[in-house]
């Protein structure tokens, strides 16, 4: 099963997503899971990503 997790800060889920059951899993090849940076899909210039 794939996982992706669009978010702010993906370097933080890095350590929670690799510890406990999550871990084990990923591990054990039952799982994959992905952080993707908001950031990167925006068109504006500075980034932005609220109003």
């Amino acid at each position: 099963m794939r996982i992706d997790i669009l978010t702010l800060f993906p370097e933080t889920l890095g350590d929670v997503l690799s510890e406990s059951i999550l871990g084990r899993a990923q591990e054990r090849g039952y799982i994959h899971i992905e952080t993707h940076q908001i950031r990167d899909y925006t068109s504006s210039k500075q980034n932005q990503v609220d109003d």
